[in-house]
């Protein structure tokens, strides 16, 4: 069994992990014993090579990932190693044909989120051949965990459902994670079973509104702080 958040911003695009280096993943691993690591930064892969060899110092898997804006709302995708589309310009389907080129696991954020979701676009048949999951449970978006839990019903056993903390600072962290059926550390094999509608179990509380509202907001203002007070300078060298 291998668990992890599958929803984790850095400070590659608009969080603030690695500001402090891989002294931030050892951190993170010391409180929460995760079994593998991934980052789904917004529409880059820049960090995956800084974030690739953060986890083999620690002896732990990495998953390259990326969460994409289309046009009609925001994907994650798995496997991916490189993607360099601007944001909101490709429309969702061309973006899934791409990401399927890639042979990515894929995997749409938040769908019912009401600003950046895919919504009912996740029934269509079309669509719903591309991807391999929903993300069920997001840590940024309670509101959204509910009428997502209502709308699975609609697709029972179809699609991996997914859970992510879609942490953009270490306060969120691991929130929400997903436990894998997988035995391997190949990353191969972790990416097959992602794929697997069995192998997947979401875990986190669905009720999380109260304790969203009591550390979202704090830990996005000392985001906001960091991310000022850190611009432009560069990204502890892992290896000095």
């Amino acid at each position: 069994m291998l668990a992890f958040d599958s929803h984790v911003h850095t400070r590659f695009s608009d969080g603030t992990i690695f500001y402090n280096g891989i002294a931030d993943l050892k951190e993170l691993q010391l409180k929460h014993g995760f079994d593998a690591f991934t980052i789904t930064d917004h529409n880059t892969t820049k960090g995956l090579r800084y974030t690739r060899r953060a986890c083999e110092q620690l002896g732990i898997p990495f998953i390259p990932g990326v969460e994409i804006s289309t046009k009609e709302g925001h994907v994650a995708a798995y496997g991916v190693e490189r993607w360099d589309h601007p944001a909101y310009r490709l429309p969702l389907v061309e973006a899934l044909e791409l990401l399927m080129e890639q042979n990515a696991v894929i995997v749409p954020a938040h769908p019912f989120d009401g600003r950046m979701g895919i919504g009912n676009l996740i029934f269509e048949p079309a669509i719903k051949r591309m991807i391999h999951g929903f993300e069920i449970f997001n840590g940024a978006s309670p509101r959204q965990n509910l009428r997502c839990t209502r709308k699975a019903g609609n697709l029972p056993g179809e699609l991996a459902m997914y859970a992510g903390s879609d942490c953009h600072s270490k306060v969120m962290f691991y929130r929400y994670h997903v436990e894998l059926d997988c035995n391997s550390t190949k990353v191969d094999d972790i990416l097959e079973a992602m794929r697997d509608t069995t192998k997947v179990k979401p875990v986190g509380s669905l009720l999380e509104i109260l304790r969203w509202i009591g550390d979202y907001v704090p830990a996005e203002i000392g985001r906001r702080k960091l991310k000022r007070a850190r611009k432009g300078v560069e990204v502890p060298e892992l290896f000095s």
